[in-house]
């Protein structure tokens, strides 16, 4: 043991002090084999260096994604800035009071934040792009509305509609309803944060 300590004693990156089995990689995240060091990373160069999924922190898998792809508009790098901030938000249910007292748990799906980024664009001025991350707070305190089916010739799998007003953005919420039927025959509903718009 004394011996292998002294012969890997220069061994700074630990590429030999490290178990592949219990970590779950073949080699440690700073080896010169993939990532050296995160001053030396490629982002900021013409060409950006192949690096393994694995051994990328979440901020550099973002930040590749983006800088990879060159022909990217400025606004299709910016709607994955904000989705990835929104990514949070689908961890959580939040309860809602319907008129007739019935409650139910609103969600966020992938879709439903593309649909809700769009909508920041197109369809309301107040709700700034930097406020869709707190989109699960303004819900909470958003009240009751109205509800409706959906407009014929409505383009999504939405059954039914929910109306939320937030007082203090004057925006509304809009919940659609989706009944889902899993393999084994149980029907359930689901309500997702489908869209935005301003309050007239």
């Amino acid at each position: 043991m004394a011996l292998g300590e002294q012969a890997t004693g220069k061994d700074t990156k630990g590429i030999f002090h490290f178990n592949p089995g219990i970590q779950q990689k073949t080699v440690p995240d700073y080896n010169p084999y993939t990532i050296r060091r995160c001053r030396d990373c490629e982002l900021g160069k013409e060409k950006l260096a192949f690096v393994p999924d694995n051994e990328l922190c979440a901020a550099c898998k973002l930040l590749h994604q983006c800088a990879a792809d060159r022909t990217k508009s400025q606004t299709a790098i910016e709607r994955k800035h904000y989705l990835h901030e929104m990514e949070h938000l689908m961890t959580n249910k939040h309860q809602k009071t319907l008129r007739d007292g019935r409650k139910i748990k609103v969600q966020f799906t992938t879709d439903g934040n593309k649909h809700l980024f769009s909508d920041t664009f197109g369809r309301t001025r107040r709700l700034q792009k930097e406020q869709l991350k707190d989109l699960g707070d303004i819900l909470d305190r958003a009240t009751y509305d109205d509800e409706a089916f959906p407009e014929p010739g409505h383009s999504n799998d939405y059954e039914y509609f929910y109306y939320f007003i937030d007082p203090i953005l004057n925006i509304r919420l809009n919940v659609g309803k989706r009944t889902i039927r899993r393999r084994d025959g149980f029907i359930f509903a689901k309500y997702i944060l489908y869209s935005i718009n301003d309050v007239r």
